[in-house]
């Protein structure tokens, strides 16, 4: 793969201090040939290991820095039938202790309200965590969750149960009105667990569920799934999410424990393309809290903006690539780490591992 053209320009590069500053493309190594229909990709721990993971239909791999590592098939089981996963995502990464929950559907429907659950990296051998409320009122309207469109969490590394009120799992979904299965949303929301980790339920704070539904206009999101992404780990003192309006061309950023408070800062950039995925990661200066948003349109740009304390940066991008339009997926590793690289994962006909340096 040939080195893509780089956008850097200094006046938001200045906008972050030295000590974490902006990035350029430095290098790109194959890691998968001949690859297969990827259907989802995340950042993954596996055995204490920070790596991503690519979901293919009913196959998974995982990658670091090495070759990937391979799950042919591993929850035929648990499905009863042909399935394909959507997303993945991890409360906690430390080794032997990583919450994995995947979610998925059966070939051919889109209304599986279950997630799968494991305390292990491998996604083998998982159990069902049902919805135990899959219904919620907004703005004096009730809606009922009809999809589960993407998982992110906001981990770390250390043990604990995703019960506990330290764990946050986020779910991008679509829902309709009770009363007129036409009018439908997108949205996304915090989940909850029992004890067991047997059922989930949005999570509310006082008598608030953490639930939004709207864009900052106050119109709501367009009804399709929507990529999300959250920071995690680092020493960054609060971790964001991302939310992605795709066909709007429009990503809310949302102080991730307080999500229904509503979006910190938003920005629309219409291209003629639509969004298919986005990925961030998270790192702090002193008191300042930054985050690397990376954003894959349709057309194959990948562009890359920075969130300083929530606030996405407009205008141009500090740095704009231009990929092939197979690649489907991205994902970093998104460890938080507080040094001078960083690698974004992408997923097409081939997986790369792209390489940067401040």
């Amino acid at each position: 793969m040939k080195k893509t053209t780089k956008i850097i320009v200094p006046t938001i590069c200045a906008a972050a201090l030295l000590a974490i500053g902006c990035y350029e493309f430095v290098s790109a190594t194959t890691v998968l040939n001949s690859a297969p229909n990827w259907t989802g990709a995340a950042a993954h721990t596996f055995s204490g290991s920070h790596g991503v993971v690519g979901l293919a239909g009913q196959d998974v791999y995982w990658f670091d820095n090495g070759g990937p590592t391979f799950w042919n098939d591993p929850l035929i089981d648990e499905f009863g039938g042909a399935y394909v996963l959507t997303s993945i995502a991890q409360t906690h990464t430390l080794g032997f202790h990583e919450h994995t929950f995947v979610h998925g559907n059966l070939v051919g429907e889109s209304d599986n309200l279950s997630l799968l659950h494991t305390q292990q990296g491998s996604p083998s051998s998982m159990e069902f965590v049902d919805p135990s409320v899959s219904t919620f009122s907004k703005y004096w309207t009730s809606y009922q969750v009809t999809e589960i469109c993407d998982l992110a969490a906001a981990s770390h590394g250390n043990f604990g149960n995703p019960s506990q009120s330290s764990s946050h799992l986020y779910m991008s979904f679509r829902a309709c009105e009770l009363n007129d299965s036409s009018s439908c949303t997108a949205g996304v929301m915090e989940l909850a667990f029992d004890t067991d980790i047997s059922w989930w339920s949005p999570k509310q704070i006082g008598s608030t569920q953490q639930i939004w539904i709207t864009k900052p206009n106050g119109t709501l999101f367009s009804s399709e799934c929507m990529p999300i992404a959250v920071t995690s780990r680092g020493d960054q003192s609060t971790q964001y999410l991302v939310v992605a309006d795709p066909s709007m061309d429009e990503v809310s950023a949302y102080e991730a424990y307080s999500l229904a408070s509503g979006p910190v800062s938003d920005l629309q950039t219409f291209s003629g393309a639509y969004i298919e995925d986005i990925a961030l990661e998270g790192r702090a200066d002193g008191n300042i809290d930054y985050a690397f948003l990376v954003t894959l349109w349709s057309d194959g740009r990948v562009e890359h903006r920075l969130l300083t304390d929530g606030d996405i940066a407009s205008g141009t991008p500090f740095l704009t690539e231009y990929l092939p339009t197979h690649i489907q997926d991205i994902a970093t590793r998104n460890i938080g780490a507080q040094s001078s690289s960083g690698q974004l994962f992408t997923f097409g006909d081939q997986v790369v591992r792209r390489s940067y340096e401040q």
